[in-house]
């Protein structure tokens, strides 16, 4: 078995005597390479950074926001059902449900008369088994008002200023845009 022998080049640290030290301008070359380097990273991670930012700020959907395109959005349809359909339901269906609430109210038999005054024209609508209420028209009453009278309770229905508060208060819904000084 024959070995060969091979010679390795030396890594260590230590002072080469063959080296020669490095000269002015290697140093100053080095030296601007370095901070050309640094700049360009410090820049690289400011543009980074600048990135980042703008993703996030575009990505931002806050609840805030969301409220108001939904309710942009549906606002026509908000302002069809509370101007047309609500008012139509309510004067449509307000003799059933003064039949129905004063049935629930006075289902057990009183010995006091109970007194309803609604608009005239809607009297005939109105039939309770119960003797106790008198059904009276009453001139001052809108259609879809009713005023129950027992002794000294008065009891006033009135669906024309629910109406006129449900409308109020889908028109007053805020829809806030968003600008730049609130976010």
């Amino acid at each position: 078995m024959t070995a060969s022998h091979i010679t390795l080049e030396c890594f260590d640290v230590g002072e080469d005597e063959d080296a020669f030290p490095p000269s002015a301008d290697y140093k100053k070359g080095f030296e601007a390479g370095c901070l050309h380097a640094e700049n360009s990273i410090a820049a690289k991670q400011q543009q980074s950074m600048t990135d980042v930012a703008a993703a996030l700020s575009d990505m931002t959907f806050g609840y805030t926001e969301a409220r108001g395109i939904l309710l942009e959005q549906i606002q026509p349809l908000l302002v069809q059902i509370s101007g047309l359909i609500l008012p139509q339901i309510a004067m449509h269906c307000f003799s059933e449900f003064l039949i129905e609430t004063m049935e629930q109210a006075f289902s057990e038999a009183t010995d006091q008369a109970i007194e309803v005054a609604v608009e005239p024209s809607i009297v005939g609508d109105l039939h309770l088994d119960n003797e106790a209420v008198n059904i009276i028209p009453d001139p001052t009453m809108e259609h879809g008002q009713a005023r129950l009278r027992r002794k000294d309770t008065h009891v006033m229905i009135d669906l024309p200023a629910l109406l006129d508060a449900l409308q109020t208060a889908l028109h007053g819904l805020d829809l806030t845009k968003r600008t730049h000084s609130n976010g």
